[in-house]
């Protein structure tokens, strides 16, 4: 909290004059208070310390699992301490941690390939049932049909001109988002003590204790896979990014049509349909890139994966 009242944080933009006028002021007023104390997990459940092993799934792959959990250490995501540390226990009224086996599920590329790479993701079911959906914003994704209409809106409205399509992601957007520091004790995970101690010379005393093995606790001061409300306090964030891209229009109504910009958010990924109407389509995604990193930092667009799926195509 100190460093960011001293140094600010990638969520400054949110706080620009400017969004007044392009983004409704309940939704903005919600976002700015998310980015100035964390989203809140709003946990209503046991209090006491509860430690978890992560899953078979992810034990084979510790050294894995620890180069994302340090590259998210070092962006200041994440808090590594032993997992037998006692400041991790319950305190009069806080909430002790409540630790999320780690799991790792296989991750796809673009072409729909199994990636080399795996997705580690937090099995935090217990943390859960102290949450509920309904305290948190809906996660709604538009339908396949919204995105059919939005196509034949523009074949009725030009008939014979292409329509092309852009699917654009958000990096790493869970992670954009804070959690308030009351609550991130339901974003903790473990890494395997045994498996790092035989892959890194450095934990062999580290996480030892009198003859027994403890291990390693990510406390992630984000969001996570895994929680229950994380789709639902970002969600809001793509809302804003939609509504500010949705009250912009092309400067050349001859050239590009006078309708306004539109586009669909499927949790993370921003889609573009647009008619082939002078420069509209490039327009429309420079300004969606431009947005992006307006209001959730410069480093929140994706460059490689857009690089791959961002282009404008017939077919997605």
């Amino acid at each position: 909290i100190v460093w960011h009242e001293r140094h600010g944080t990638h969520l400054d933009g949110v706080f620009d004059p400017a969004l007044d006028r392009l983004v409704d002021r309940p939704l903005l007023r919600y976002v700015r208070h998310q980015a100035a104390y964390g989203a809140r997990t709003r946990y209503q459940g046991p209090l006491e310390r509860l430690p978890a092993k992560p899953h078979p799934s992810a034990v084979g792959f510790m050294d894995e699992f620890l180069q994302k959990v340090w590259k998210d250490t070092r962006a200041g995501r994440v808090l590594l301490a032993s997992a037998d540390h006692p400041a991790l226990d319950k305190v009069g009224d806080s909430v002790g941690v409540i630790t999320a086996p780690a799991g790792r599920v296989p991750k796809l590329n673009p072409d729909r390939t199994v990636s080399d790479e795996g997705r580690f993701i937090n099995d935090a079911r217990r943390f859960n049932t102290g949450c509920h959906k309904i305290r948190h914003p809906p996660a709604l994704t538009p339908r396949h049909r919204e995105l059919a209409r939005s196509i034949l809106w523009w074949k009725v409205r030009y008939p014979g001109f292409d329509v092309f399509l852009s699917k654009r992601d958000v990096a790493a957007a869970f992670k954009l988002v804070f959690v308030c520091p009351d609550d991130v004790g339901g974003m903790a995970t473990e890494l395997d003590g045994n498996a790092l101690r035989r892959a890194y010379d450095g934990t062999r005393k580290t996480l030892q204790r009198a003859g027994r093995v403890v291990n390693l606790l990510a406390l992630y001061l984000v969001l996570v896979f895994g929680f229950l409300g994380a789709p639902g306090e970002w969600v809001v964030w793509a809302w804003t990014l939609a509504r500010a891209f949705n009250s912009h229009a092309p400067e050349d109504p001859d050239w590009h049509d006078q309708s306004g910009f539109f586009c669909h958010f499927l949790v993370d990924d921003q889609v573009l349909v647009e008619a082939d109407l002078g420069r509209r389509r490039w327009i429309a995604g420079r300004l969606a890139d431009r947005l992006c990193q307006w209001i959730l930092g410069p480093a929140s667009v994706n460059a490689e994966k857009n690089e791959e799926e961002g282009s404008f195509d017939l077919e997605k």
